[in-house]
């Protein structure tokens, strides 16, 4: 067993204020999840939040499953966490 494993695995959910059942959920794809990850990262931590490794596992609807160095999971959620940003196709701000 690992007792410090390398990764650590996170499941996200973009959330916007449209949002509900009348609207069905937005696709997300790789090129749309980048960019949604790594502004929040830039805005609070700078070239250095950028510069995060992040793999995306899985994505399925409005779900992604990235995989982020252990050492900046913290990092990661607290960026992700406080961050209001918009997504253009639905014309809102979303949280993730």
């Amino acid at each position: 067993t690992f007792r410090t494993p390398p990764w650590s695995y996170l499941h996200l959910r973009l959330t916007t204020t449209t949002t509900d059942s009348h609207h069905p959920p937005t696709n997300l794809s790789p090129l749309t999840i980048h960019p949604l990850l790594t502004q929040p990262l830039t805005s609070y931590f700078g070239q250095t939040g950028s510069s995060i490794p992040m793999d995306q596992l899985h994505i399925r609807g409005r779900d992604v499953w990235i995989r982020v160095p252990r050492q900046e999971c913290r990092v990661v959620r607290a960026a992700l966490g406080m961050w209001v940003g918009g997504l253009e196709e639905e014309g809102g701000g979303g949280r993730v």
